[in-house]
């Protein structure tokens, strides 16, 4: 079994994680999860 993310699924999550970065905070983040929100 290959447990590695390809190309195109290493490209999702990069775009993920930038977009996220510039969207929410930590703080915010973390109060989200501690309240079971989904903002």
């Amino acid at each position: 079994m290959e447990f590695e993310l390809n190309r195109t699924q290493q490209d999702i999550q990069k775009a993920v994680r930038d977009f996220t970065k510039g969207e929410f905070d930590k703080d915010l983040a973390l109060e989200l999860e501690e309240a079971h929100e989904f903002p």
